[in-house]
Formats: C-alpha cells, structure tokens, sequence
C-alpha cells in the first residue's frame, strides 16, 4: 500500500502542471454549464412556456367547439330546409336524420340524463314547424321523410302528435314509411290503432315498417294482426312479424323463426350475404329465448356447438343459460 501512494505522488510531482490545467478546464466548465443553463432558461421561458399555454388554449377551444357546434349545426340545417333551394332543402333534412343523431340518443340513454339538443322547446317547434310547413308537404318527398326520421330518432314523444296527424291525412303515401318507422321509435301507443290498418296496405315496404312498429310499440292488441301478417307474400314481412310476436311472448311464429335459425334456408336467398345471415341468426336467437319453446332451444342447442360464426355460437350459448 506504502509503494502505491508514493507512486501516486511521484506521478504528480513528476508533472506538476497537470493540476492547473484541471483547475482550468473545470473553471471553463464551470463557464460554460452557466452559459448552457442561462440559454436554456431564456429558452423555456420565451418558447416552450408560451407554446405549451398556446397548446392549452387551444385544447380548450376545441372542447367549447365541440360542446357548442352541434346546437349550431342543428339550427343551420332548419334554417336551410326553410330557406333554401329544392336540392339544399332535402339534403338538409338528410343530415338533421343522420345516424348521429342515434348515436346521440343512445349516448344521452347510456348517461341516464336527455340529450339537451333534441329536448329543447326550440328545436321542437322549429321541426314541428318546418316538418307542417306547406312548403315542405309540397317539396321533395324525402324532405319530409327525413324530418319524420329525424323526429322519431330523437325519443323526445312531443313529436309523437304531429307524426299522428300526418299519418291520419290522405296525401301521406310519400311519407308513409318513415311516419310509422318514427311512430315505432317513438313507440307511441296512441297510433296503434290507426297502424293496424296497414298491415294488409298494397305496398310491402309499408307493410314491413308496420310489422316492425306494432313490434317495437309492443302492445297485445295487435298480436292478431301480427298473426295475420305471418301469412305474407313478402319473406321480410313474415319474418319481422314473427320476431314482433316472439317478443311479445307469442310463439305463433315459432316455424319462421326455426328457418331464421337455419343457415341452409338462408342460403336459398341469393341476396342475404354472410354477414346478413349472421345477424338475422342473432335476432331470431334472441327472439327464440322469448318465447323457448322446446323444438327453437333444440336447435340453438345445436348452433351453439357447430356453428361457423364464433358470435352466433356465444349468442347460442348465452341464449341456452
């Protein structure tokens, strides 16, 4: 231990000017660190502070954007199917029937609280308004057929009388569709028994949307004409009807719904594709454990076990608990 301090020691007398130079270069350092640390200060309080404030602020007009354009966009288009052009007019009352507003709906049901757009007096007599307008009964037929969408789509039932009185007068053809597809939304009881007498209407496409409605609405004074529906020329018809009466409790339409079970009837129709098929199997499974009558749970037995979808066998298997 004796040899290697003196060694040390002899290394730093045999040049002794090694320790200025240390001195030196730390005060250099010393130097330079400051100057390094001035320029980083003035660096971050004249640009990465103010950046990181500009940043805020505009984070926070974002969010106010966000929070506030959609009352003004819902005006806007009002505004325009009251004053604009033919093409301007239905194109408006498309996007009021968008399927954002579904989502907005949806969103306002998952939050236990109403979507404070579709539930203010405002909006709802601007849309009364406008949807009663004569301008708009004599205009392009989806104006007003967007409108009654739109209305039905919202769940507020203030828009249930006007979407009543439309479907009690004569020159509703155009319209006829999307009236009782909102009554349905709306599932107003008090337009069921005007909606029973198009079950036989002449049009299929009405004759579906009432099948649909009296199911949604859900009331048991029109089980016999669900019933009667089951024996359509329209396949969707007799379909929807079945599925209208088994969540009614009704198993009048058990034999429909077993071929909704079945993949190879299915198949027999060219234009329902596989993702179509998967989703009316998820219906009909549902609208099966409505009802479970023994031959139905037999084969949601068997789509449990052998289906080729992974989602229709965890609908089978949930449907069998």
């Amino acid at each position: 231990m004796g040899n290697s301090i003196s060694t040390i020691h002899q290394e730093v007398e045999q040049d002794p000017v090694v320790g200025d130079e240390e001195e030196n270069s730390s005060e250099e350092d010393q130097v330079e660190s400051k100057q390094e640390s001035i320029v980083g200060v003035i660096i971050h309080s004249f640009f990465v502070i103010p950046f990181i404030i500009a940043c805020f602020c505009v984070v926070v007009v974002a969010i106010f954007f966000l929070l506030t354009s959609e009352n003004e966009d819902v005006y806007d288009h009002i505004n325009k199917i009251k004053t604009g052009n033919r093409t301007v007019r239905w194109q408006s009352a498309f996007k009021l029937s968008d399927s954002r507003w579904q989502s907005a709906f949806e969103l306002s049901k998952s939050l236990s609280k109403p979507n404070p757009i579709v539930f203010e007096d405002r909006f709802v007599a601007e849309m009364i308004g406008v949807f009663n307008s004569p301008i708009t009964k004599a205009d392009d037929k989806r104006v007003r057929s967007y409108l009654a969408i739109a209305m039905g789509q919202t769940g507020n039932p203030k828009f249930a009388p006007p979407l009543r009185e439309a479907l009690e007068q004569k020159n509703n053809q155009d319209n006829l569709v999307s009236i009782i597809s909102a009554l349905g939304s709306l599932k107003d009881s008090k337009a069921v028994s005007k909606i029973h007498s198009y079950v036989d209407h002449p049009q299929p496409e009405v004759r579906l949307a009432t099948v649909i409605t009296l199911g949604n609405i859900g009331q048991l004074d029109s089980i016999q004409y669900l019933q009667e529906a089951l024996n359509d020329t329209e396949e969707n018809v007799r379909w929807d009807a079945a599925i209208a009466l088994a969540k009614m409790g009704d198993s009048s339409g058990q034999q429909v719904i077993l071929h909704l079970l079945n993949r190879e009837y299915l198949g027999t129709f060219p234009e329902v594709d596989p993702y179509e098929q998967n989703q009316i199997i998820l219906v009909a499974i549902k609208a099966a454990s409505y009802i479970k009558h023994p031959v139905l749970i037999e084969m949601i037995k068997k789509l449990s076990e052998n289906d080729s979808n992974m989602k229709v066998r965890n609908a089978a298997m949930e449907a069998l608990k």
